[in-house]
């Protein structure tokens, strides 16, 4: 069974899905962040969007070191575990 690491393309459709579920959960649920979305120069675009968007970067890099960590180092015991072989006599 080989499976191939997470690729950066693969961290940036995560990344990219990740951050517009954080802003639409935040337009859904912050009425000040709403009012905020029309003016350019209020504190959404100079302090929530580059924090969100450094948070699910921070996330999604994690997401791929852990995954290719895993798929590097684990275990190739037992992998045929759910068929029970006798050996022959």
């Amino acid at each position: 069974m080989n499976t191939k690491p997470m690729s950066w393309a693969m961290t940036a459709l995560i990344f990219g899905g990740m951050l517009m579920c954080t802003f639409g959960l935040d337009m859904v649920f912050s009425p000040v962040l709403r009012h905020q979305v029309l003016s350019v120069h209020s504190d959404f675009w100079q302090i929530a969007v580059p924090g969100d968007a450094l948070a699910d970067a921070v996330i999604a890099i994690g997401m791929r070191v852990a995954v290719n960590w895993h798929l590097r180092n684990r275990s190739q015991i037992g992998l045929n575990a759910t068929k029970f072989v006798t050996p022959d006599k």
